[in-house]
């Protein structure tokens, strides 16, 4: 499965413990100290990036559901066109929930190419997971904010910040 590339989460709890550098030794001999050890850094990485594709995905799905929202509820949603990046991110969360369903039977090495392609696209969504659920949780209310032009029409929070913004400099002077 290593040689391969064929290793699943299934298998790859039973070499948690192992010295991989060993079994690298005893699976494929031939191959040169420094192959292996390019072998070995690689694998380990495709491992840990696997591993961390489900919190990732939880990130990236939160994101994909604020974006939904802040689309459907924005006064130039006529205008806001998916372009081919996100309809490629979105068929790659697909695929990685389809994936996640089935855990133990993921080959690592696909796994690992999901999380990559996804954080190329939008990085690492985990760390504004917060953000992003208020949106999605509170949509209702961000649909108000939306529509009234007080917050969105910028003539309008010009006019009523501009005599603010005087009061502001004959206080400082």
């Amino acid at each position: 499965a290593i040689k391969n590339n064929t290793l699943q989460f299934a298998d790859a709890r039973w070499f948690e413990n192992a010295n991989w550098k060993l079994e690298m030794d005893i699976l494929v001999p031939e191959m040169k100290q420094e192959k292996v050890d390019k072998a070995l850094q690689s694998k380990m990485e495709q491992t840990e990036k696997a591993s961390q594709l489900e919190a990732a995905n939880k990130g990236w799905t939160a994101l994909k559901q604020a974006t939904q929202i802040i689309q459907k509820n924005h006064k130039e949603k006529s205008n806001i066109k998916q372009d081919r990046i996100w309809q490629d991110f979105e068929e790659k969360l697909t695929a990685i929930d389809q994936m996640l369903c089935n855990k133990q039977n993921v080959v690592i090495e696909n796994a690992a190419k999901l999380y990559d392609t996804c954080t190329d696209y939008v990085g690492d969504a985990t760390k504004h997971i917060a953000i992003l659920k208020l949106i999605y949780e509170h949509e209702q209310a961000l649909k108000e904010l939306l529509a009234n032009p007080l917050l969105t029409d910028m003539t309008v929070l010009e006019q009523d910040f501009c005599p603010l913004e005087e009061s502001l400099r004959q206080v400082h002077l």
